[in-house]
């Protein structure tokens, strides 16, 4: 059953409504203090819960963005008692082919480097080499390389340079 408003009910609910609009505006015009506490609060409140709330989205739901199958990946790294060392490329190719528990294995490192002169002007204007962060990896690791012969549990994202 469709309920429909009195036209006359509807006109006096529409002008109550602008009475308490314009008396909020007088009240808020009178404080401005008060106003602008009111409305920084409001604003670093849902800042807080957007950021709040992206971090678990990233965290929590979507860990691995690329992915087909997050929960079938793993990454290997070598102990020893001193702490965790870089698996050699000896070593990953032991892993690869001896170790038939996995569906495939895919290298890959991360790097710091320094970007020149030239290329630092280029992409941000200015005259000193840049530290960046790079990653190297293998063509086991994206899933429309056709030197795979299989496809990898990961693939290139928009915007990513590749």
């Amino acid at each position: 059953m469709e309920r429909h408003l009195h036209p006359r009910l509807l006109e006096r609910e529409l002008r109550d409504l602008m009475q308490d609009l314009h008396y909020a505006v007088r009240i808020l015009r009178r404080a401005p203090a008060s106003t602008a506490v009111a409305i920084l609060t409001l604003v670093l409140g849902i800042a807080a819960c957007i950021t709040v709330f992206s971090w678990i989205d990233g965290l929590l739901w979507h860990p691995l963005p690329g992915t087909g199958d997050p929960d079938r990946l793993a990454m290997l790294e070598s102990l020893t008692p001193n702490g965790y060392i870089l698996t050699s490329w000896s070593g990953f190719r032991d892993y690869r082919d001896n170790v038939k528990q996995f569906s495939g294995l895919a290298v890959s490192t991360i790097t710091l480097s320094n970007v020149g002169q030239e290329t630092a002007r280029a992409w941000s204007g200015a005259s000193w080499p840049r530290a960046t962060t790079s990653t190297c990896c293998g063509p086991e690791f994206i899933s429309d390389t056709a030197s795979c012969g299989r496809s990898a549990p990961t693939s290139p994202e928009a915007g990513r340079w590749w």
